[in-house]
């Protein structure tokens, strides 16, 4: 009885559904678009597309799953904790090709959030996803 309750432990859904994270930058081998999300059967799951070391376009449009160490590590990050993003002024000066990066949480609720998340953390997730493609 008590093994049975040992390996059935069931893993503790996060408070959110998934994010979105994307760079957009003047050199196309920095630009890449990432989606985790969880489905109905609780894996979570990545897509979008970025290019791998020789610069070929790398793409996941149906979803490829995350291992049980990535998802823990997410889990640990804490992203619901993030401060919301704030509007940015425009600038009198701006720069036009200049790398831009977002990031947002998707909650249960189907509510989207921007975040400001970071350097540190981002690229962390970054490579993390990179990983899978």
């Amino acid at each position: 009885m008590w093994i049975t309750r040992l390996f059935s432990h069931k893993e503790e859904e996060m408070p959110w559904l998934g994010f979105s994270l994307s760079q957009n930058h003047s050199c196309a081998d920095y630009i890449f678009n990432f989606d985790v999300r969880r489905k109905e059967n609780g894996r979570y799951y990545v897509t979008g597309e970025c290019r791998n070391a020789k610069g070929s376009l790398c793409t996941a449009e149906k979803g490829i799953r995350l291992k049980k160490p990535t998802v823990e590590a997410l889990r640990h990050l804490h992203l619901e904790q993030l401060p919301e993003a704030k509007p940015q002024k425009i600038e009198d000066l701006m720069i036009l090709d200049a790398p831009t990066r977002s990031f947002s949480i998707q909650y249960s609720d189907g509510r989207m959030e921007a975040k400001t998340i970071p350097e540190e953390m981002f690229l962390d997730i970054v490579h993390r996803l990179e990983a899978y493609f």
